[in-house]
């Protein structure tokens, strides 16, 4: 996928959500588009910035009594442990492989979480929203 993102793939419906997918794109965008003595400073404010936007959706998912939260958690996890280790090989002076990751393979895993996990999770959201109101 690369450089390609359709803004309509960053909508769930939920306000909180949709609007740290906005933040998080921008960052990302500007990650990928960096000339390499800014990369590791894009890449540690995205990486700070998803691990806020996770607490936030995962706070979210646990209000809502989202049972998959767990496996969903674990995702996150897993993301930002990958993430750190890029953060650490560019910052130790070798930013290729990172900076490819980022340009062409984050996007691909941002949309398929955000399609999944994100959308079944912005689901249950809402329908507890609903239940809450009525």
């Amino acid at each position: 996928m690369g450089l390609a993102i359709d803004p309509k793939d960053l909508v769930v419906g939920v306000a909180d959500m949709d609007e740290n997918y906005a933040r998080t794109f921008a960052l990302w965008k500007a990650a990928a588009s960096v000339d390499d003595h800014r990369f590791a400073t894009a890449l540690a404010a995205l990486t700070d910035d998803l691990a806020v936007l996770f607490t936030r959706e995962e706070h979210l998912m646990a209000a809502a009594g989202d049972g998959n939260l767990g496996p969903h958690r674990d995702e996150h996890t897993r993301l930002l442990r990958e993430l750190a280790r890029f953060l650490g090989h560019t910052r130790a002076g070798k930013s290729h492989f990172a900076r490819a990751w980022i340009r062409e393979m984050f996007p691909d895993w941002l949309v398929l979480h955000i399609r999944t996990m994100d959308q079944a999770a912005a689901t249950h959201i809402l329908r507890a929203k609903l239940k809450t109101v009525a």
